[in-house]
């Protein structure tokens, strides 16, 4: 009877050996069989998670930390290396934002690589040149959206139906963001203290002043910021808007020197991770302008 049981008990380790076997061996085939795309950084990930949204066999990935914010300056990290490695298409904003993209050529020479920037888009050129952040104007962002829609669409066509439904769906969202968007009183000038907030104020009409610092200083040098006080000192200034993770020394500077309040907005660099954070963080954007300007 023992010898029964034994024979039982070995039959039944072997059946269930072999069926995990099977299900490892499935798993790895479906990781394989995957269309893995990745993002350079956080608003190309927002955007691209709404097009392949339930798509089973696409896989999305953000090279950057979601929280790393703007990548002026930023360095290629072994863990973004070995992100790419398996990666069959790279999304990027381009203009500027992402200053490493020679050395991902140059390590993947066959990884196919698509610039956002490429299509139609309204620019902004300040003292530094063209200002790279152009997702924070709606119009922009939808033109980014279409841009990667089309390219997966081309280089994984067998979802284009899947992508373009999602894309549609997502496009309708954000030009109903548009539509409710807040629109400044002409005329109405503010003090920007982040070269990513341009797109945003521009897009809702604000005439601003620029008080940008280099990427490797936190303030202006005192003759630069003496200047600055006394402009906002001769104009009608409404507010003094900052990015929600800024250094505020500047800006605190500027506003115990002529009274006017400082205020935080979201130039989307950084967020929570669902398919809804621009769409909710621009309302919410609107709402602070709405709320401080009228």
């Amino acid at each position: 009877m023992k010898k029964i049981y034994l024979c039982v008990f070995v039959i039944i380790l072997i059946i269930l050996i072999i069926l995990a076997v099977a299900y490892t061996n499935k798993n790895q085939i479906n990781e394989e069989d995957k269309f893995e795309i990745v993002t350079s950084f956080y608003p190309l990930y927002i955007m691209t998670l709404n097009i392949t949204d339930g798509i089973e066999n696409v896989s999305v990935s953000n090279m950057t930390n979601n929280n790393v914010g703007c990548l002026h300056n930023y360095t290629l990290q072994t863990s973004d290396l070995k992100t790419l490695s398996k990666a069959d298409l790279f999304i990027m904003n381009g203009l500027g934002i992402e200053m490493f993209t020679d050395k991902i050529e140059e390590e993947y020479p066959n990884l196919e690589i698509i610039d956002t920037s490429t299509v139609q888009l309204d620019l902004i050129k300040d003292s530094e040149g063209l200002n790279g952040h152009v997702w924070n104007d709606v119009d922009n962002y939808i033109e980014q959206v279409e841009a990667i829609l089309n390219s997966l669409c081309a280089e994984n066509p067998e979802n284009t139906e899947k992508y373009t439904a999602n894309a549609e769906n997502y496009m309708q969202k954000l030009h109903l963001l548009k539509q409710n968007s807040y629109i400044a009183k002409e005329g109405t000038t503010v003090v920007s203290c982040n070269e990513s907030l341009a797109y945003l104020l521009n897009d809702v009409g604000l005439d601003f002043i620029e008080v940008y610092t280099d990427h490797e200083q936190s303030a202006l040098s005192s003759e630069n910021l003496s200047k600055v006080i006394d402009e906002v000192k001769e104009k009608n200034i409404k507010a003094i808007f900052i990015e929600k993770n800024d250094d505020r020394k500047t800006a605190e500077i500027i506003a115990n020197e002529t009274g006017v309040q400082i205020y935080e907005l979201d130039a989307n660099l950084s967020g929570e991770l669902n398919k809804d954070a621009f769409i909710n963080s621009m309302t919410n954007n609107y709402n602070i302008l709405k709320d401080c300007l009228e």
